[in-house]
């Protein structure tokens, strides 16, 4: 990893770990769980085709907390080995979303996702971006109230290509999840 690889996470975790503190200290009003699932990930190539895609797994862990009646705000982090067909990319993600309830066990949700690339296959991520935006937009069951499942699609609208050509890249990832409470 290159040495702004190495200072850009750094400082991301010394700015997000005394936010995670005060939340967690803050806990009473947040619910916590666990997220993981499969999912299928490509890079789409912009002027071009996409390539082909990869199934993956990521997991992770989400907090949510009631803004008003219907709405909700989540954030969560999470570890994402994602890419296409060649290139194999490790993330952190960190999408931060709004869900609205239609009802207590339906919702839908929407917002914005940073990501940190960690890893690729063959030194590939010395030729993209550390970072990542996308957005992720899903519903979401809650079974009862230990266990739900969902559906997410996170469209990325950042470049992650490094060099300067005339093509551009573009993750694009499908999730299916199941979330545990654990509060």
């Amino acid at each position: 990893m290159n040495n702004s690889k190495k200072y850009f996470i750094h400082f991301f975790l010394i700015t997000l770990g005394p936010l995670l503190g005060f939340n967690i200290c803050q806990a009473q009003d947040w619910q916590f769980a666990l997220k993981a699932g499969p999912q299928i990930s490509g890079i789409a190539i912009k002027p071009g085709n996409d390539d082909d895609n990869k199934v993956g797994f990521f997991a992770g862990v989400c907090g949510s907390k009631s803004i008003s009646e219907n709405l909700n705000i989540q954030p969560e982090i999470q570890i994402s080995f994602q890419g296409d067909e060649v290139d194999g990319l490790t993330y952190v993600n960190i999408p931060i979303v709004l869900e609205y309830f239609f009802t207590d066990q339906i919702s839908v949700h929407a917002g914005l996702q940073a990501g940190i690339l960690l890893a690729g296959e063959d030194n590939i991520e010395d030729f993209l971006k550390t970072a990542d935006l996308g957005i992720p937009l899903g519903g979401e069951y809650q079974i009862n109230d230990q266990f739900g499942v969902g559906l997410r699609y996170i469209f990325g609208v950042t470049n992650i290509l490094d060099v300067d050509t005339e093509v551009d890249l573009f993750n694009r990832v499908f999730q299916i999840y199941a979330t545990y409470n654990i509060n």
